[in-house]
């Protein structure tokens, strides 16, 4: 017969025995401190220079499409998360599913697509090291502002609104006919994006005559109730008879002085040169377009508040309102 003190030391044992069923050593468990690896894989990458990602301290080039992988990352679910370390010269690279939890299994899933930023800097400053030049202080100057150049960011990369940005916006213009024109766009603009009257002005062209303001003066009640079925504008009713009597002040204007000179008197014949670093430094109006759309109203002219009147000013060229970091503002600034 068991002593009381030997039956619960038993006891004991037994509970122990019990409690540990089904528990695995971790020197049996084949995933217990098993590495697992992190990757995914790379679209949109020609480039002689690689792109670098990050995982913790841990560093990896990537030179060409297809899988990449950081191998023998860590343990069952153990949390990760691969980074954008440096991208090639003139590449814009974004990543998806970046981070999460191995959950005990290898990660292949992450995505990263490349492309090509003509606009991008070639260079930058903590690069520069690398790079064997010899170069007067004025070639200094040029080369590093180049650097440092992109487009304003507002024409995004729609072709259409490139091209706008880069061949006319900011261009000074002196004619007469292309002035009102821009100004009748720019009312019919109101309250929708630049980009879908772009996108109509040709349409807008045809249904206003090329906008030549001696032929749209004579548009008739027929004429408007043809303009307000024509898909291919924006059919504003107001904006639309607010036009044809804008042509017929046009006239007079242009009779007198010139439409041309009207407009360019208010800046002495010169554009005024801004030097905008960043998107939110370019005002909405300025007590400039004030005073023009004052003096546009006075004469009977409609759809031409201050904020209209400034992205006209901007569009013609009245302003030079690239930011200084655009190439355009150099070219428009020196024309």
């Amino acid at each position: 017969m068991l002593g009381l003190s030997q039956f619960f030391a038993e006891l004991l044992t037994v509970i122990g025995l019990l409690s540990g069923a089904g528990a695995v050593d971790p020197i049996d468990d084949p995933q217990a401190g098993a590495p697992f690896s992190v990757g995914g894989a790379v679209t949109g990458l020609v480039s002689t220079e690689p792109l670098i990602l990050g995982l913790g301290d841990t560093r990896l080039e990537v030179d060409q499409d297809g899988p990449f992988v950081f191998a023998d990352f860590t343990s069952a679910d153990a949390p990760y998360e691969v980074f954008i370390v440096s991208e090639p010269p003139r590449f814009d690279c974004d990543i998806e599913r970046a981070s999460g939890f191995t959950e005990g299994q290898d990660v292949s899933d992450i995505e990263i697509s490349c492309s090509s930023n003509a606009s991008a800097a070639l260079f930058t400053a903590d690069r520069l090291h690398q790079v064997g030049l010899t170069m007067t202080l004025e070639e200094w100057r040029a080369f590093e502002l180049d650097t440092i150049r992109h487009r304003c960011e507002w024409c995004g990369t729609d072709p259409l609104y490139v091209s706008y940005h880069d061949n006319e916006w900011g261009v000074p213009e002196y004619s007469s006919q292309r002035l009102w024109e821009k100004l009748v766009l720019d009312g019919f603009q109101a309250g929708l994006s630049w980009l879908t009257i772009l996108k109509k002005r040709d349409n807008f062209r045809e249904a206003f005559k090329g906008f030549n303001p001696y032929e749209v003066s004579e548009f008739t009640q027929k004429d408007i109730e043809s303009l307000m079925l024509n898909k291919g504008i924006v059919r504003n009713r107001n904006k639309i008879v607010s036009t044809i009597k804008g042509a017929q002040i046009w006239q007079d204007i242009e009779s007198s002085i010139g439409f041309n000179n009207y407009v360019w008197d208010f800046v002495d014949g010169k554009p005024i040169q801004n030097k905008f670093i960043s998107m939110t430094d370019v005002p909405k109006f300025t007590d400039l377009s004030i005073k023009i759309s004052k003096d546009l109203k006075s004469r009977g002219f409609n759809f031409c508040g201050p904020t209209i009147v400034y992205a006209w000013m901007e569009a013609c060229g009245i302003v030079n309102n690239h930011l200084v970091s655009c190439p355009c503002y150099e070219k428009i600034r020196n024309s």
